[in-house]
C-alpha cells in the first residue's frame, strides 16, 4: 500500500510527531476539564445565591434561614469553603419596599479545583443575586403596601388596579 511512500524509509516519524503533539493535547484536555469545573461551580454558586436571596428578601425571611439554604445547596453541589455576603447586612435594615437586597456567594477556585495546577488558581468564583425587598411598609394606607403614590384616596388619579374591584368581582 505505501510501497513508494516517503515514510516507508523513516518508520519513527509518526512516533516522534505523537511525542511532540501529545503533551499539547493533554494540556488542552486538562484545561478544558478545569474550565468546565469552574463553570459548573459558578453555576452552583449562582443558584445558591438566588435561593438565599429569595429567602432573605422577604419580610419573614432571616439571614440564618438563607445561610442554611445556601449551605445545603453547596453541600449538594460538593462545594465547601464558601463565603456569603448579605447587603444590607441585616434584614431589619430593609425598610423600603423594593429596596435592593443582594446575596453574594463566593469561593476561591483553588478550593474547588480538581487538578493541582496553576490554571485559575488565583481566581475567585462568585454567584450574586439582587432582588427587591418584599416588606410590609404600610402606614395605614394602601392595604397592599404601595403607599408611595396611593393612600386609597379615590379620585386622586393614583388608583391601582387592585384598589378597585372589577365588575366580575362584585358577582361573587
Amino acid at each position: 500500500m505505501f510501497i513508494n511512500s516517503p515514510y516507508r524509509s523513516r518508520p519513527g516519524v509518526a512516533a516522534v510527531e505523537l511525542a511532540a503533539v501529545l503533551p499539547l493535547i493533554v494540556m488542552l484536555l486538562l484545561g478544558a476539564i478545569e474550565a468546565s469545573r469552574a463553570v459548573m461551580v459558578t453555576h452552583a454558586l449562582q443558584e445558591a445565591a438566588n435561593a438565599g436571596c429569595r429567602v432573605y428578601s422577604v419580610e419573614e425571611g432571616t439571614k440564618q434561614q438563607a445561610l442554611s439554604l445556601i449551605s445545603k445547596a453547596m453541600e449538594n453541589a460538593g462545594v465547601s469553603g464558601c463565603s456569603v455576603v448579605f447587603d444590607p447586612t441585616t434584614s431589619a435594615e430593609v425598610d423600603v419596599l423594593m429596596e435592593p437586597v443582594t446575596v453574594t456567594v463566593s469561593v476561591p477556585f483553588s478550593q474547588v479545583a480538581w487538578l493541582p495546577s496553576s490554571f485559575l488558581h488565583t481566581a475567585t468564583l462568585e454567584g450574586k443575586c439582587v432582588m427587591p425587598a418584599d416588606v410590609d411598609i404600610s402606614d395605614g394606607g394602601d392595604t397592599n403596601g404601595y403607599t408611595q403614590f396611593d393612600d386609597d384616596h379615590e379620585g386622586d388619579g393614583h388608583e391601582r388596579h387592585d384598589d378597585t374591584q372589577s365588575e366580575d368581582d362584585d358577582d361573587d
